[in-house]
């Protein structure tokens, strides 16, 4: 599951504790553990990954998304079955 979930905490590095408990009660790690939104004197991690395997995605990376968005940009390598890669191609093109 991903998107933007705009819940933070003080902490810079965790999205919002009742955010982080309704993912654990239904079996999902937030996979994001850096800031998703810096402005200037303020960041915060606003945007989730939460996979209910967390060996099926990897490298999970934050990268600034300049003029794009005030926020950035997240990336990851995830492991499908082929049954959902080949749908995947059909529904991506």
């Amino acid at each position: 599951m991903c998107g933007d979930a705009n819940c933070p905490e003080p902490d810079e590095s965790t999205v919002d504790l009742e955010l982080s408990d309704g993912l654990d009660s239904v079996g999902l790690a937030q996979l994001v553990t850096q800031p998703t939104r810096r402005l200037p004197g303020a960041a915060n991690l606003l945007d989730i990954l939460a996979a209910s395997n967390v060996s099926r995605a990897t490298n999970v990376i934050v990268s600034e998304a300049d003029y794009i968005s005030d926020h950035c940009l997240l990336s990851a390598a995830l492991a499908v079955r082929h049954f959902y890669s080949q749908l995947l191609k059909v529904c991506i093109g």
